[in-house]
């Protein structure tokens, strides 16, 4: 997932955080039990650090493994994901489909000057299941990334 979303999930889930990698290039991995599927996540291969290595420049553990890879729980990192974003009813339309910043709410553009922060699923109260599409700006990102 994008490093300053995958840091604030770290921050949130605190001792109960399993074992995860910061890849140096952007992205943050998280040791999840096999078959695990986490909303704001993409399955991936993780660059693995050498080592105890935690401190960059190129992959580090954020938490390195003990004897026995220490998964985090499924349930608890998609709620920490969750936190790491504004709560969709707090967002513009614009916001909530993808055009405009989740955080400074500037209109952004796929691919050209937004980082994708991974398609969720929101239920209103009393409502159907809706899809949303959080985006930030490249401004906002590094900011978060440098929390």
């Amino acid at each position: 997932m994008p490093r300053g979303i995958g840091l604030s999930a770290v921050q949130i889930l605190g001792a109960r955080c399993g074992t995860a990698i910061d890849d140096g290039a952007g992205s943050v991995y998280f040791l999840v039990p096999r078959g695990a599927n986490v909303a704001g996540a993409d399955p991936a291969t993780a660059p693995l650090p050498a080592g105890r290595r935690t401190s960059g420049p190129g992959p580090r553990w954020l938490v390195c493994p003990a004897e026995t890879w220490l998964p985090t729980d499924p349930a608890a990192l998609a709620a920490a994901l969750a936190d790491a974003l504004p709560h969709p009813s707090a967002l513009t339309g614009e916001q909530v489909r993808g055009a405009a910043c989740v955080w400074c709410g500037k209109p952004v553009q796929a691919g050209l000057n937004d980082v994708d922060l991974g398609a969720r699923r929101w239920r209103p109260s009393g409502g159907a299941s809706i899809a949303w599409f959080p985006r930030t700006c490249r401004a906002c990102h590094h900011v978060r990334e440098d929390r």
